[in-house]
């Protein structure tokens, strides 16, 4: 990174690019920088500058110019960094390890902002690379199974099931003995994970009524989440932080994708203490010498929910599907970006 900065600031990039002399205007020194980085990015010989240009790509998306104060932070091969700029001009790149620090003269944060969004997106080759290293960097999405619920009053036992058969556990069917309009408790539902070898966590948002995409990232890493909507289960599989987008698979609806916004809003935060709107599972015997070959399996195959069950599901479905448009289906959540 240092030397992709370097060549920026002596107006040069490479043997393979173009070397000009820099003008003293912001847009003359924009428009070499563009094509001089370009110019190496489209070599093969300059892979770690290549490498460079898209991880600086991706931390100037999350850098806020409204607090040009707060500088660019970049993980490299392992390493963190910052990038700030200097009062007298020019940036300093600093790594945060080993505490050594580079001054660069003749470019800003805002002049690397501009290259990378003004300039080089307007190559689409260099804009398709950006593009998808910070999609896949922002995205976390686990493999599910996922499954309808078998009776009306059943979402639980569905969103129970699809998370057993990722953890590699056999599940009964989502049906259940109950009333067809009675529900089964938070702790109830928790036991029977837990008799089945997981153990429920409890993700706490933090003092506030509102998940960011970071934290439902970070518990994706073990594995698909229990959610609670207020009179409903679903279960939580992905997370794109960059659009904002949560991915859930409803047991009435199927898969279905909303934004961060309307996913905080329409959860049941009116929890017991030691609980919240979502929760994660990881097995009760962590020394266990098991590795997952697939999901789990329905212990009875062959069951087949009656007449009444089938039908008081499409009903339901039905109201779910009218009350719940914010649950959008993924093809039209993407064509709303």
């Amino acid at each position: 990174m240092q030397q992709t900065l370097t060549a920026i600031g002596s107006n040069q990039v490479s043997g393979e690019s173009l070397l000009k002399p820099l003008g003293k205007t912001l847009g003359k020194i924009l428009n070499v920088i563009s094509l001089g980085i370009y110019g190496a990015y489209k070599q093969s010989a300059a892979s770690d500058m290549k490498n460079d240009l898209l991880d600086l790509g991706k931390a100037i998306i999350k850098w806020d110019p409204d607090f040009p104060e707060i500088p660019v932070q970049l993980m490299l091969n392992g390493q963190k960094y910052e990038i700030s700029d200097v009062p007298h001009g020019g940036v300093r790149l600093h790594e945060c390890s080993g505490g050594e620090s580079t001054e660069i003269d003749g470019v800003s944060l805002s002049s690397l902002r501009d290259m990378i969004f003004s300039e080089l997106m307007n190559h689409p080759d260099f804009s398709d690379a950006m593009e998808r290293r910070i999609f896949e960097d922002s995205t976390v999405h686990v493999d599910l199974k996922g499954m309808k619920q078998e009776r009306a009053n059943a979402c639980g036992e569905a969103c129970r099931n699809m998370i057993l058969a990722y953890h590699g556990i056999d599940y009964d069917p989502a049906t259940n003995s109950r009333a067809i309009f009675e529900g089964n408790t938070k702790d109830e539902l928790l036991d029977q994970f837990l008799d089945n070898g997981l153990i429920a966590r409890p993700l706490f948002a933090g003092g506030v009524k509102a998940y960011t995409c970071e934290q439902i990232q970070e518990s994706l890493q073990k594995g698909p989440l229990l959610c609670e909507l207020e009179g409903h289960y679903i279960v939580v599989h992905g997370v794109n932080a960059l659009f904002g987008r949560i991915d859930v698979y409803c047991p009435l609806l199927g898969n279905r994708s909303t934004s961060l916004e309307e996913f905080n809003a329409h959860l049941d935060w009116d929890q017991e203490s030691h609980q919240s709107p979502l929760m994660q599972f990881e097995k009760k015997n962590i020394s266990t010498e098991e590795s997952l070959s697939g999901f789990g399996q329905s212990k009875d195959a062959d069951f087949s929910p009656g007449i009444i069950d089938r039908l008081g599901v499409l009903a339901l479905t039905s109201i779910i599907s009218i009350g719940n448009s914010w649950l959008k289906a993924p093809e039209d959540f993407s064509s709303m970006k």
